[in-house]
């Protein structure tokens, strides 16, 4: 009988827990309720350190309804992207990433997850963050003076009876901005930016591909065979070296992280479907690209 009530309550809290999840999906293509062309602002990153999922999710969700006719029923978060979000935990921070690293300080500045939480159309974005230089950077200036931590992002634009959408990187103004600020004749962007796939996956994106010739100027250094199955998710982890951890985004994924442009102007189209594509010629549920400037 001790069984059976244990059972019981087990699948309670897991009917509880669960209830806030649904399958999202897009109002794209031929169940698309807008026509025409959409633009969409681009929102700050914001400060998720220590609060609530409840919090957070109402912020994503707020967003969201500013443009509710761009999905086909109602929305709450998807199990798969965000069931592992810990309560009132800390967040990597912009900061922590530019310029602390891993550690105590990890957590400062903004949310890195906020920059695609807060932006949930943005279905593909950079996943790098900027490093600022700690020989020209003290811990006074950065209390006194703010330095870019993301790449400049412009431009969101969808066109859902299409189902398509694009977003712009301004690279060449961050390039700039880093030359103004600290001297240098030339800033060169070191290392992989990789790709951020979280929000087409909770909006039921599942699969993607970056077909060869729709990669222009880019350098992929795991080239995609066929279709993959996106496997992001936020979790609370510890890899910012926080005690405890923070949540952040995983797992690392070579086709994903291997992305970086060669020369600018640049950009990469990514295909992406709903279900797995079986003979690997059907059309994209939706493609979305990303220009870098």
């Amino acid at each position: 009988m001790r069984v059976l009530v244990t059972i019981l309550v087990v699948l309670l809290i897991n009917i509880s827990t669960n209830a806030v999840y649904a399958d999202n999906e897009l109002a794209i293509g031929k169940s698309a309720k807008a026509t025409g062309v959409i633009d969409i602002p681009i929102v700050p990153p914001g400060d998720f350190n220590f609060k609530t999922r409840v919090e957070i999710f109402a912020m994503r969700k707020s967003e969201i309804m500013k443009h509710a006719n761009l999905l086909k029923g109602a929305y709450a978060p998807s199990n798969d992207v965000f069931g592992q979000v810990v309560d009132r935990r800390p967040w990597w921070g912009t900061l922590g990433e530019a310029y602390y690293g891993s550690g105590q300080n990890s957590i400062k500045g903004q949310a890195v997850q906020s920059r695609y939480v807060l932006n949930p159309f943005l279905l593909a974005a950079i996943r790098a963050t900027p490093g600022l230089p700690r020989e020209k950077i003290t811990e006074a200036d950065l209390a006194r003076k703010s330095y870019p931590t993301s790449f400049p992002v412009t431009g969101l634009r969808w066109w859902p009876k299409e189902g398509k959408a694009e977003v712009t990187y301004q690279i060449s103004s961050l390039q700039s901005q880093m030359c103004s600020l600290f001297g240098y004749s030339n800033y060169g962007i070191n290392g992989n930016l990789g790709l951020e796939l979280v929000n087409a996956r909770d909006f039921g994106l599942r699969y993607v591909y970056i077909p060869p010739t729709w990669a222009y100027n880019m350098k992929i250094g795991s080239p995609m065979r066929g279709p993959v199955k996106i496997p992001q998710y936020i979790h609370c982890g510890g890899s910012c070296g926080y005690p405890g951890g923070c949540n952040n985004m995983s797992p690392a994924t070579a086709v994903l992280d291997d992305i970086t442009f060669a020369k600018l102007p640049a950009h990469v189209i990514l295909m992406m479907w709903k279900n797995a594509p079986t003979t690997g010629s059907e059309p994209a549920d939706m493609t979305f690209t990303i220009n870098y400037r």
